[in-house]
């Protein structure tokens, strides 16, 4: 029988696809030069990030982790000249819209009325306290179309999940590129992938290895985890996990294989609608 910690990622890995594909579409970008953001990064870092308000870089760079600050630099504050977080918001919030809208078609939306109804009063009561973008995204009113509504809902799920593994990667001493080398050399991304959509550069990389290695956490030449690292790197995962279980322990196992069963099915229609890289 599946743990908690292991419901609680299968729960996350079956909504995680309709959120990330806002990061992705061109619905998205083109809705954020409607409201005057440049092409390329400041339409991800400003519409994550406008729900906590006009905030700096290095509240942005803070929160998300996993950035080069330098990269954030490059789009905040300056996207706030441009137009303004509540503006932001609503083109975000427009876009979801145009991208769920595809990949529903004409489908009845009986299934995403119910789906809200289960999900959303957890989303509403997860804890506030130490999740900060958890908290931006909640004082952001949900809106009455049920497709973006439950989005929504999915995102403060992501969001105080997000906050959630961010403060764990700090309790243990990792810094943003340190953070990215364990996830590499964990399986999860390429190191390609990580510098170039990052922001870090060679030198970065290499100094984080360095680091690393000097607490035993992976090999010299920075190739491999060592034992303890390989044991850090389930210990943050698997408390992410623990910590992220609100949904499981509040729907109880029938209503929450429904739930999961349903998810699954929507990120199947949207990954169909919209090809992700994900």
């Amino acid at each position: 029988m599946p743990t908690v910690a292991e419901l609680s990622r299968a729960f996350y890995q079956s909504y995680e696809p309709v959120h990330s594909a806002i990061y992705f579409v061109q619905a998205a970008q083109d809705a954020y030069a409607d409201v005057g953001l440049k092409p390329g990064w400041m339409g991800y870092f400003a519409s994550r990030s406008a729900p906590m308000g006009r905030v700096t870089a290095e509240v942005v760079a803070a929160t998300f982790y996993s950035f080069a600050p330098g990269l954030v630099a490059r789009s905040i504050p300056s996207a706030w000249e441009l137009a303004s977080p509540e503006q932001v918001t609503g083109a975000r919030l427009k876009a979801v819209g145009a991208m769920m809208s595809t990949a529903l078609g004409d489908e009845d939306e009986s299934g995403i009325e119910r789906l809200g109804a289960a999900l959303e009063p957890i989303a509403l009561s997860l804890p506030i306290a130490g999740h900060p973008l958890f908290g931006g995204h909640l004082s952001v009113p949900l809106v009455d179309d049920p497709a973006v509504r439950l989005w929504q809902v999915l995102t403060l799920f992501r969001e105080h999940r997000g906050d959630t593994h961010m403060a764990l990667l700090a309790t243990n001493g990792l810094r943003s590129m340190e953070a990215n080398i364990l996830h590499h050399l964990d399986g999860r991304a390429t190191k390609e992938f990580l510098t170039r959509s990052r922001g870090y550069r060679e030198e970065d990389w290499a100094a984080g290895v360095a680091d690393l290695a000097a607490r035993g956490l992976v090999a010299a030449d920075g190739t491999a985890l060592t034992d303890a690292g390989r044991e850090l790197k389930k210990e943050i995962e698997s408390s992410t996990d623990a910590l992220s279980a609100h949904a499981v322990e509040a729907l109880g196992a029938d209503s929450l294989h429904l739930v999961m069963r349903e998810l699954g099915g929507l990120s199947e229609a949207v990954r169909r609608a919209h090809p992700l890289p994900i």
